[in-house]
């Protein structure tokens, strides 16, 4: 049996005329796949939106939260999601209060990047989603995985299997998959794509001893050495940015602090032990999310980064598309 709205808000509805009157600004049609999603968005039904990346669900998502009035839509993306909400947690006394909190005039939640491998963001997740469909608020995610491959631990799947009864249940799901990597079209004029992938020779030990950075930029009692860091620019090497415990909360403030980034001495993925990859994934996840400029070193060119396996983490597929947005290059001799 569904859940029953306990109270009414705006019904978000969208016009379709919205997402191709955006399309055409920014001079690109939409395919098949995209308009039956925009079908399924321009009703008042909840929609989940699944696919490989680069398939423009973040930019569906993103044209449904522009077409309605600010003040009725909360539009959330995972890391953040994760962050703020441990903050309103213990700001509001518990759970429940965050959650009222969060969708307080809420009309349409807009819930990009669905990516849960944690119990605890789970129980955040169900709990966030069933209240939004309770009061009648219109929900829209997006995800790289289908609902029933959501939370993949073995041991903690059957966990999420009631969140994944609740969106199955609640949600119309649109796949979208034209079989193009939009991303690997990207113009590289501004933000994100105006970075570049830049291919350089490996640095050798000694090398790396004589050119160690010396700017200490402090994270709430932890700290990583950079050799920039100023408002417009972070420079840092690979292993202080993701060898140490640092976690997507880190990055969101650093990205924050400062406008564009390097990261130099970029191993391939298939050299990586987990936790350092994970966080590298985590880390071009932030730089995209907020279209920050990353300019990346790395011996592996990017066309063959990753591609010769990786240790078990998730959003690989993710990593790989979004950086096939950067202009790929060869260090200046």
């Amino acid at each position: 049996m569904g859940l029953l709205p306990t109270r009414r808000v705006h019904r978000a509805v969208i016009d379709p005329e919205a997402f191709r009157r955006t399309a055409q600004d920014a001079g690109f049609f939409l395919d098949a796949a995209q308009l039956h999603a925009v079908d399924a968005l321009s009703g008042t039904g909840n929609v989940y939106l699944v696919g490989p990346p680069g398939t423009g669900k973040t930019w569906l998502l993103d044209t449904c939260a522009a077409a309605l009035p600010t003040g009725i839509v909360m539009r959330v993306h995972w890391h953040e999601f994760a962050r703020d909400l441990h903050v309103l947690i213990r700001e509001h006394h518990g759970l429940a209060g965050a959650v009222d909190h969060l969708l307080s005039g809420v009309g349409l939640l807009c819930f990009d990047e669905l990516n849960v491998d944690d119990r605890a963001d789970g129980i955040f997740v169900h709990r966030l989603l069933e209240t939004a469909i309770r009061r009648g608020v219109r929900v829209v995610l997006s995800s790289n995985c289908r609902p029933p491959d959501l939370m993949p631990n073995p041991l903690m799947h059957h966990t999420f299997i009631p969140t994944i009864g609740l969106i199955e249940t609640h949600c119309r799901v649109i796949e979208l998959d034209a079989g193009t990597d939009y991303r690997t079209h990207a113009h590289h004029e501004s933000g994100f794509a105006s970075g570049r992938w830049i291919v350089t020779p490996p640095v050798s030990t000694e090398h790396a001893a004589e050119s160690r950075p010396g700017v200490e930029v402090r994270l709430d009692g932890r700290s990583l050495l950079a050799w920039d860091a100023g408002p417009d620019h972070l420079g840092v090497r690979f292993g202080e940015l993701c060898a140490r415990p640092l976690g997507a909360t880190d990055y969101l403030r650093l990205v924050r602090r400062h406008r564009s980034w390097t990261i130099t001495e970029v191993p391939d993925l298939s050299s990586c032990e987990r936790e350092p990859a994970q966080r590298f994934v985590y880390a071009i996840d932030v730089l995209y999310e907020h279209d920050a400029p990353v300019t990346i070193h790395s011996a592996v060119g990017r066309d063959e980064f990753g591609r010769r396996g990786a240790p078990p983490i998730t959003g690989v597929a993710r990593l790989l598309s979004r950086i096939s947005a950067l202009a790929a290059g060869n260090a200046l001799r």
